[in-house]
């Protein structure tokens, strides 16, 4: 896919992205040495490579980011053996300093390991396919940024830890309404992929498979109770519709949702 240059915004306050692509790069291949007046990032998708600059050389590989600052003379050859694929993007504004310290690139080491590479290419697959076109464009890209950059930021236990805790809130308070697991990884500000992968680290189970866990648990609360019939069940732990949540159920607990609650109703009592 080619790459994709896009003219310069005037208003350098605001964070602007400037430049996009992917390449797969032949053997050898070299760009620079040259100097950008904005900030770059590269991400190896696969295959390896060097990156020279200043600070000296550093071999890169698949899984690590390499940034070029404003005013750097820089130069990055493939593999001979083992050619890099990489996407990259430019951008700059007075918060782009930030952006970079937040993803931990230090002034004497400009290549980092992603924390979210599966994040990270979703975001760089986005901001490729959107038409040159589109309303409000502008916003697109550099909320496609911000979400590159929360992929390539270092994650520390505790916000790991943070993060699913904060799933599971969301899903204790919530189940009982039609959410889906895209709107609980967009409440806590995760992707779909990278909050799957925490919360099975974490849990043991998928998100999936833990709001589930709860839908049916409180299901079986209200079947038991004897005071709502199996609809009234199915949408008030969220499902939507009977047919579905009778299927669900009889699949996790191993009896029809009926049969549970007739079980757990008092026996008649005998005349003395």
């Amino acid at each position: 896919m080619p790459d994709i240059n896009l003219p310069i915004l005037s208003g350098e306050e605001r964070t602007s992205v400037c430049q996009f692509g992917f390449q797969a790069c032949p053997s050898g291949y070299q760009y620079g040495p040259a100097m950008r007046e904005h900030f770059l990032i590269h991400y190896i998708v696969s295959g390896k490579g060097m990156f020279f600059c200043d600070q000296g050389a550093f071999a890169v590989k698949k899984g690590e980011a390499f940034l070029i600052r404003p005013g750097e003379i820089t130069t990055y050859r493939a593999d001979e053996a083992d050619p890099w694929q990489y996407y990259w993007v430019g951008f700059y504004g007075r918060e782009s300093a930030d952006l970079v310290e937040e993803c931990a690139f230090r002034t004497d080491c400009p290549v980092v390991k992603v924390s979210d590479p599966v994040g990270l290419c979703e975001s760089f697959r986005e901001v490729l396919s959107l038409p040159e076109d589109l309303q409000h464009r502008r916003m697109r890209l550099v909320s496609a940024l911000y979400r590159c950059m929360d992929s390539i930021a270092p994650r520390e236990s505790a916000h790991r830890e943070g993060y699913v805790s904060a799933a599971i809130t969301m899903m204790a308070e919530n189940f009982s309404y039609p959410i889906t697991v895209e709107d609980i990884a967009a409440r806590v500000g995760l992707n779909r992929s990278y909050l799957y992968k925490l919360f099975k680290e974490e849990t043991g189970r998928s998100p999936k498979e833990y709001l589930l866990d709860l839908r049916i648990a409180a299901a079986r609360r209200m079947l038991a109770s004897g005071q709502y019939t199996v609809t009234e069940t199915a949408y008030s732990c969220g499902f939507s519709g009977v047919a579905h949540f009778s299927a669900t159920f009889r699949s996790r607990v191993g009896v029809s949702a009926s049969a549970y609650a007739q079980s757990h109703q008092p026996s008649p009592r005998k005349d003395q």
